[in-house]
This record gives C-alpha cells, sequence and structure tokens, in this order.
C-alpha cells in the first residue's frame, strides 16, 4: 500500500524545502509539482507560444512527457527528456509561470500527471492544491503557513541570485502579487483541504516542522 503525503501552502511557506526532507528521511520520492508548471512554462518560452495561447498551451501540457527521474543529486525533473532542473528558476520563467499555472486546461492535464506520478510508489508532493483536488485521499495532508513579512526574507536571497538588483521591498511586493493570484485561481484557489492539518512556519525551524509532520504519520 502507498502512502501521500500532501504539503499545501503559498510561496515560501517552507513547503519544498520541509518536503523534500521529509521525503530523504522516510526514503521516498519527492514531488515538487510547482515545478511541473514551470516545465510547461520553459517549454512554451522555448518554442515561442504566448502566455495569452491557452489552447496551444493546454496542449503543450497534455502533449509533453514530464519524467521524475532519481539521481545521486536527487530527483530530476525531465520534460521530452531534456534535463531541465536547473532551468528552472530562470526570470524569465519567474515571471511567467502564474499566469500560465492559471489556465484550466493545463492544471487538469499536469494534475493527471502528477496522480500518475503518486500512483507508482510513496511520496511526498508539494503544491498549491495537492490536498483539495490532486491527491484528495492522501494519508496525511499538511498546510504550512507563514506572514508575508518571513516569507519575503525567505525568499529574497534566492531572488537575489537570480537578478543581484532586486530589494526585499521587490520581492515582498512579488509575494502578494503571486498570493493574490493563487487565492483567486478558479480551479483550484490556494485552501486547505478540510482535513489538513494547519502548521504557522513563523517561528519554526525546519527540522522542527518535519519532525511535526513525521508525529502525524506515526500518530494516523
Amino acid at each position: 500500500m502507498h502512502t501521500q503525503i500532501a504539503i499545501d501552502g503559498p510561496v515560501a511557506s517552507g513547503k519544498t524545502v520541509v518536503g523534500k526532507i521529509l521525503s530523504e528521511q522516510l526514503g521516498w520520492r519527492f514531488l515538487d509539482t510547482g515545478l511541473m508548471y514551470r516545465a510547461i512554462t520553459w517549454m512554451a518560452l522555448h518554442k515561442q507560444i504566448d502566455a495569452s495561447d491557452h489552447l496551444a498551451l493546454e496542449n503543450l501540457a497534455i502533449n509533453s512527457q514530464i519524467e521524475l527521474v532519481a539521481s545521486s543529486e536527487g530527483d530530476r525533473l525531465f520534460i521530452n527528456q531534456n534535463d531541465i532542473t536547473d532551468d528552472l528558476r530562470s526570470r524569465s520563467i519567474e515571471a511567467t509561470v502564474s499566469f500560465i499555472s492559471q489556465i484550466s486546461g493545463v492544471r487538469t492535464a499536469l494534475i493527471l500527471k502528477q496522480r500518475e506520478i503518486a500512483s507508482s510508489g510513496s511520496i511526498v508532493m508539494v503544491g498549491r492544491d495537492i490536498g483539495t483536488r490532486v491527491l484528495k485521499y492522501a494519508g496525511i495532508k499538511v498546510f504550512l503557513t507563514a506572514s508575508t513579512d518571513e516569507r519575503a526574507k525567505r525568499r529574497f536571497s534566492q531572488a537575489l541570485e537570480i537578478n543581484p538588483d532586486t530589494t526585499l521591498k521587490i520581492v515582498k511586493t512579488d509575494l502578494e502579487r503571486r498570493d493574490l493570484i493563487d487565492s483567486q485561481n478558479k480551479e483550484s484557489p490556494l485552501l486547505p483541504a478540510d482535513d489538513s492539518v494547519i502548521i504557522n512556519t513563523d517561528n519554526m525551524e525546519i527540522d522542527e516542522v518535519v519532525q511535526k509532520i513525521m508525529q502525524l504519520l506515526i500518530t494516523k
């Protein structure tokens, strides 16, 4: 019997780093579903498909082969046999992914692929609609939260690597924009599932969050 842990939350709430550590400790696979939307965005930019061309983007998502491949450096994401893991945090993708991830046909296509990946073994999956839509029957559902100020601080160092001219104010404004987009998404609004355990990570170390989720698994 495969076990699924679904972790949702806004940008920079800690879900990716927590999910990675959790999967390593459990010896399970890990999937950050946000990277799949970035993969489609990467392909769209590569093929010069405009973000407003919803039908073309939906077909792109349906017909793209996305694989999670284990390596000595951790799981790698391939699209159409191209390892694009190291290209998914570029400024161009950062600026476009929010719009593409809102497209209903794109989300539907990728959710099917996400479920297919989850069906082949125990997994920790993180995103914004895992507990509410992708893995509705996951054994453990967690929704991580944190204040905008705290999340902006966390995101700032990563943003500096992409754009040395960025500021904390710019990062915070971008987070607020992303939060608004995610909360107004008609298909998959950013909300905790009714049976999610909500964890505020503002004053918690990463290991504390991981252990709290491990405890949920033990007592389930």
